[in-house]
């Protein structure tokens, strides 16, 4: 029995450390930005430190603790010089390994500027791909929405699995500089109007459900699924074969 006991604190001891391999939430950014379409320095200043300033708000694997049990991880990639967009998997990783990832974040070389079909799609792809959590947030930068963009299969896909939860918000390119009459769009591609923010600047500093709020609700109300089931049974003469069967076909 003694040996059991000690078997059991291992266990116990062992599948704790197993959990924080699990994020309670999984954030999945895409950007669709080309060299031809926007501003450099735009790109830099205001999208990556964006990106940054939502991270500030994510529990990342090293910040975990008896009272904060859940990390999130996140991925980011920029695309729109085709439907073929660039993948990049969710894993977890430090805050400093993210920050660093994300200083090396560039505009994606050409002139072609395509719907968001292709981000839709790689969203779609990255949650099945790599996914192991129920709780996602799915952010979409983009200078224009299309009223067709979520009629697609990825599209409908995607709202099911994030439970219509998608944050879009809208960034200036040569092409449309404005955001305006791609907002009715957005929000139907969001599924909520409080999820659509018509620039940088407005998903900052909205009042009420800025993106980092929307961030911070996700982050606290971020919950692991199960890691995995162990079963343990005695095998001794002190429960009877009929009842070890019987907990096992259980």
């Amino acid at each position: 029995m003694r040996v059991l006991s000690y078997f059991l604190a291992f266990i116990f001891v062992f599948s704790s450390i197993l959990a924080y391999e699990t994020p309670g939430l999984e954030v999945v950014v895409l950007i669709k930005a080309t060299s031809g379409s926007v501003d450099s320095n735009f790109f830099s200043s205001e999208i990556v430190l964006l990106i940054e300033t939502i991270s500030k708000e994510l529990i990342f694997p090293e910040d975990v603790s008896a009272k904060q049990r859940e990390f999130a991880r996140i991925s980011v990639s920029v695309g729109g010089t085709s439907d073929d967009w660039p993948a990049v998997p969710m894993r977890n990783q430090s805050r400093s390994q993210f920050l660093a990832s994300l200083q090396k974040l560039n505009l994606v070389v050409g002139n072609e500027t395509v719907g968001n079909v292709g981000a839709i799609e790689a969203a779609v792809d990255i949650l099945y791909d790599s996914s192991v959590s129920t709780n996602r947030l799915i952010l979409l930068l983009t200078d224009e929405v299309l009223t067709s963009d979520s009629d697609s299969d990825d599209a409908k896909r995607l709202s099911g699995i994030t439970d219509n939860l998608i944050s879009i918000i809208g960034i200036p390119s040569i092409q449309n500089p404005s955001f305006n009459d791609s907002m009715p769009a957005a929000i139907k591609l969001a599924g909520r109007s409080y999820g659509v923010f018509g620039s940088v600047k407005e998903a900052l500093t909205r009042p009420t459900l800025s993106i980092t709020n929307i961030a911070n609700i996700f982050m606290q109300s971020a919950s692991r699924i199960c890691r995995r089931i162990l079963f343990l049974y005695e095998n001794s003469s002190y429960v009877d074969a009929v009842s070890q069967k019987d907990f096992i076909e259980c």
